[in-house]
């Protein structure tokens, strides 16, 4: 019976050629590769199924870039005609990606435990595209790389605890200290070691900035002035998803990047804005890593050419590129190679 079906929804799906149709057809093929699941059938024909359904979705991106050009329609338009931005949006990417799908369709029907499904397909594909974009940032990044090999400006790299290896620096010897410190709760303690150090080590009115989780901010900011003093916090707006905070159920837009300084309070040389634009996520070197277009207006806000900068938590050394490109020399840490 089921291939039977499977034969009737194959024709069905070369003559529906309209919106309607071809999403009649999807949910009868989603019901049938229910019944598949539920009766147990072989996994070999479940993926069948899960294929078909994935080339209903590819019509279905195709009819909405035929009838809705991505570069000439808004959201608003498609909702007046029922259908979702995530609809749209998932239908494209597997009509676009085809070679990224048959990876992924491959990849799905190898695998012992897992079966093939539109989601399936839909999630690897944008996995593998996000990837594909990282690659080319990062292959950009060293080819713009490349034009800063100038010694003066080319960051000094150590590996290990920041606390160990700060032991050999000197007092008041670094002009600014710039960093992302990780966010949970067990490093707490990091950052009141890097108050106390910073005291030390900053120049007498240097700034200490630091992006920041806001789950234990208050505790964050305690710390911090264990040593150092409170100066600002800029708000980072970020670009796109929101990122979900479970324990207590808030979507966040932003990210505080917190302002510290060694007295004596000495401000920057213009009046600026707290609010910075987010460029976008930029995880390609490292999953905590920071993008070097908002580092760069931090930099610009906050120091001038030639200072010496510290990064303690330097992970895939964005602040040692940003600071390169922009005539500022530093100081990298971090626990792996950087």
């Amino acid at each position: 019976m089921l291939i039977e079906k499977f034969k009737g929804f194959k024709a069905e799906l070369a003559l529906a050629d309209t919106f309607d149709k071809i999403k009649f057809l999807e949910a009868k093929a989603a019901a049938a590769a229910e019944f598949a699941r539920v009766n147990d059938i072989g996994k070999k024909e479940q993926d069948e199924w899960g294929i078909f359904r994935v080339e209903i979705t590819q019509r279905k991106g195709k009819w909405l870039e035929d009838n809705f050009p991505s570069k000439k329609h808004s959201s608003r338009t498609l909702r007046d005609e029922g259908i979702s931005f995530d609809e749209s949006a998932d239908a494209r990417l597997v009509s676009d990606k085809k070679d990224l799908v048959d990876e992924v369709i491959q990849e799905l029907k190898e695998s012992k435990s897992k079966i093939v499904t539109p989601n399936a397909v839909i999630t690897g594909v944008r996995k593998k595209k996000k990837e594909e974009e990282n690659k080319k940032k990062q292959e950009q990044r060293e080819k713009e790389l490349k034009q800063y090999k100038e010694e003066e400006f080319k960051p000094q790299k150590y590996r290990g605890c920041f606390q160990d290896v700060c032991k050999n620096f000197d007092d008041n010897s670094i002009d600014h200290i710039i960093t992302d410190p990780p966010y949970p709760e067990k490093y707490l303690k990091d950052w009141e070691d890097l108050s106390e150090i910073a005291n030390r080590i900053l120049k007498p009115g240097g700034f200490c900035i630091c992006y920041s989780g806001k789950y234990h901010l208050p505790e964050v900011i305690q710390m911090m002035t264990k040593h150092l003093k409170y100066y600002w916090q800029l708000i980072l707006l970020h670009k796109g998803l929101s990122a979900a905070v479970h324990p207590v159920k808030i979507n966040t837009l932003y990210k505080p990047i917190l302002v510290f300084y060694k007295e004596p309070r000495t401000p920057q040389n213009k009046y600026i804005t707290d609010i910075i634009e987010g460029s976008g996520r930029e995880k390609y070197g490292h999953k905590w890593q920071q993008a070097e277009d908002e580092l760069k207006q931090v930099l610009d806000n906050f120091t001038n050419e030639s200072d010496f900068f510290l990064d303690p938590f330097a992970g895939s050394g964005t602040t040692g590129s940003c600071c390169m490109k922009n005539k500022r020399r530093s100081i990298l840490i971090d626990i792996n190679d950087v």
